[in-house]
């Protein structure tokens, strides 16, 4: 992909991503930016496995979200 850039559903656990852009419409996009994610947030992958939720840290809170969601927020590794 583009400059590394690849969906968050993607990247295991223990990884630091920054949001590099949303491919949603516009209830997606605006779901996903009431609950914090955004142009430019630095997400920590928490659980990713292929049960379940994704787990992901947002600052101090927590967020579960599902594969498909999770598969609209593209990022990018952080260095």
């Amino acid at each position: 992909m583009k400059d590394n850039i690849m969906p968050l559903g993607l990247v295991p656990a223990g990884k630091k991503v920054i949001v590099e852009d949303l491919m949603g419409g516009h209830t997606f996009r605006r779901k996903i930016n009431e609950i914090g994610i955004t142009h430019g947030k630095i997400i920590k992958v928490i659980k990713n496995d292929s049960e379940g939720a994704m787990i992901i840290a947002l600052g101090e809170g927590r967020i579960a979200l599902g594969r498909g969601m999770s598969h609209k927020i593209l990022v990018k590794e952080v260095s």
